[in-house]
C-alpha cells in the first residue's frame, strides 16, 4: 500500500460491495445499513477516485461494471459480500456467547464495526489498519453518522508497531476478557511468520475463549499463491499498490496449522456454499473460488 494513500484493496473492496447493492438478486446480500457508510467512505477519498463513486448511481456504471468484473475476477462482488456476511454471523454468535470485545484487523472501509457498535453498546469495538485508510474512514464517519464511545480507531502502522504493543498500551482494552478477532481478507498479504505472530498475540493477549475469524486464500494447484480465475492485471495491480500475496493454505491443512499456533475448534466455510443458504443462485453466475472463510478459538490453557 502506497504510505500516504488509503489502502487500493479497501477501496476495491467497498465499490464491489456498492455495485453490488444495486444488483435486483443479489443486492440482498448487502446489509442495507451499510450502503451509506460505504458511500460516505468512498466519497471522502480525495482527488478523482471520490468523484467517480458518484457515477455509481447510474445504471450504465453497473453494466460496465459488471463487464470488467466479469473479464478480470468473475464472481469476486457475490464472495465479498457472502464472506462479511458470514463473518458478521459468526461476530454475532460470539457476542452472544459472552464476548464483550472486538477487534477489526486492517479494517478498510468495512462498516460492519461502525453499524454494530450502535446495536451492541455494551461491547467495545476496535479498528485497527493503516493512518491513511483510517483518516479517510474517520473523517467520513464523524462527518455523516454518528460515533459512540464504545468504538475505537487505532491508526496504526504495523511496520513500526506490532500488535502485541498496541494491545499492551491502548486504553480500556482486557486482555483477559473474551475477544474476537476479525482477520478479513488481510492474512493473505502476511508472511507467514508474521501469521504465527499474530496468532501468539491473541493467544496471550486476550481471554478464555477468545477467537479469530476471516479469511484464508488457498494456494492454486500448482501450488503457487494467486487469486483463482483473475487475470494478470489483477496481480500486477497488486504488486504495483504494494499489496502483494504473500501467504496462503489449503482449507484441509489449516486445521493441523492452528492446532501447531494453540488454536483449537476450527470451522471452515465456502462463499460457493454458504450463498446457497442466504438465495438461490442464477446457474448463469459464476461463483468466485479460492478464498475461504474460518473461525478458530485459542485453546485454553
Amino acid at each position: 500500500m502506497k504510505q500516504q494513500k488509503p489502502s487500493r484493496t479497501a477501496l476495491s473492496v467497498a465499490a464491489n460491495l456498492l455495485m453490488l447493492s444495486y444488483n435486483p438478486i443479489f443486492g440482498q446480500l448487502v446489509p442495507k445499513a451499510a450502503i451509506e457508510p460505504t458511500r460516505w467512505c468512498l466519497r471522502s477519498i480525495p482527488g478523482l477516485t471520490g468523484k467517480t463513486t458518484a457515477l455509481f448511481d447510474y445504471p450504465w456504471m453497473h453494466t460496465y461494471m459488471g463487464r470488467v468484473e466479469q473479464s478480470i475476477l468473475p464472481g469476486v462482488s457475490i464472495h465479498t459480500a457472502v464472506r462479511k456476511r458470514w463473518i458478521e454471523e459468526q461476530v454475532f454468535h460470539e457476542i452472544d456467547q459472552g464476548c464483550t470485545q472486538v477487534i477489526v484487523l486492517g479494517a478498510g472501509f468495512d462498516t460492519l464495526a461502525y453499524r454494530l457498535h450502535h446495536q451492541f453498546r455494551d461491547v467495545r469495538w476496535w479498528e485497527i489498519d493503516h493512518p491513511a485508510t483510517h483518516q479517510v474512514k474517520r473523517q467520513a464517519l464523524t462527518t455523516h453518522g454518528k460515533l459512540h464511545p464504545n468504538l475505537t480507531f487505532l491508526p496504526v502502522d504495523f511496520t513500526r508497531q506490532s500488535l502485541a504493543n498496541v494491545l499492551a498500551t491502548t486504553q480500556l482494552y482486557d486482555p483477559h476478557a473474551r475477544t474476537i478477532f476479525i482477520a478479513e481478507g488481510l492474512l493473505m498479504y502476511l508472511e507467514e511468520s508474521d501469521v504465527r505472530t499474530l496468532l501468539h498475540t491473541i493467544q496471550t493477549s486476550s481471554g478464555p475463549n477468545s477467537s479469530i475469524v476471516g479469511s484464508v486464500l488457498a494456494p492454486k494447484p500448482d501450488g503457487h499463491l494467486g487469486v483463482q480465475k483473475a487475470n494478470w492485471f489483477i496481480h500486477l495491480g497488486l504488486k504495483l499498490a504494494g499489496e502483494p500475496f504473500k501467504w496462503g493454505i489449503s482449507a484441509d491443512d489449516l486445521d493441523i496449522f492452528m492446532n501447531d499456533n494453540a488454536f483449537e475448534d476450527v470451522k471452515v466455510a465456502r462463499t460457493s456454499v454458504v450463498v446457497q443458504s442466504y438465495l438461490a443462485v442464477p446457474s448463469h453466475v459464476t461463483l468466485y473460488e479460492g478464498e475461504y472463510l474460518f473461525l478458530a478459538r485459542r485453546r485454553n490453557s
